[in-house]
Parts: C-alpha cells; sequence; structure tokens
C-alpha cells in the first residue's frame, strides 16, 4: 500500500482512526458497538464509516475524535502526575 493512501495527509494510520472510533462510540453510544463500526476511509478532514444493518455510510469530523483523544489523554497525564487539580476540572467537564 502506498505511504500516501495509508496515511493520506493525516499522521495516524487507518487502524488507529478505528481503534478511537470504537473507544468514542464505547463511551458516547456503547449500545451501538453490536453494530460493528468500521472505517472506511479518511479524507478532507472526515471520518466515513460504516455498520452491519445499516445501509448507509456515517460521516464523522476528524475534529470530534482528534478532541476525544486529547481528552483521554489529558486524564491519563493527570493521573500520571498525580495532578488532583486537573482531574478534579476533567471529572467536573465530564459531568456537564
Amino acid at each position: 500500500m502506498k505511504e500516501e493512501n495509508k496515511y493520506g495527509k493525516h499522521k495516524q494510520p487507518i487502524e488507529w482512526y478505528q481503534s478511537k472510533l470504537v473507544e468514542y462510540i464505547k463511551k458516547n453510544n456503547p449500545e451501538k458497538l453490536k453494530f460493528n463500526p468500521t472505517v472506511i476511509k479518511i479524507q478532507n478532514d472526515q471520518l466515513t464509516f460504516g455498520m452491519e444493518k445499516h445501509s448507509g455510510r456515517l460521516v464523522m469530523s476528524l475534529k470530534t475524535l482528534d478532541d476525544f483523544h486529547t481528552d483521554q489523554m489529558k486524564k491519563i497525564y493527570a493521573r500520571l502526575w498525580g495532578d488532583s487539580q486537573l482531574m478534579e476540572q476533567l471529572i467536573l467537564d465530564d459531568e456537564q
């Protein structure tokens, strides 16, 4: 597979986006995991994916997944660094 097709203009391979998509759906719509969400393509800052028993394609902004990933990493780093103030703020943000 050509390098540009594997990554496009994005820095992560499709497999990375696949795992983030599954994590995102698990957090926001866990009941939809049974439909096996699968990345089809990444193009123009949009992720196109399909689901079993769904006749169309679904499109999501890559910014949505990037923001989700950033929030996950903030939580991990706050735990590693023992930053209780940051953890408290992240918990409050999650509750909103």
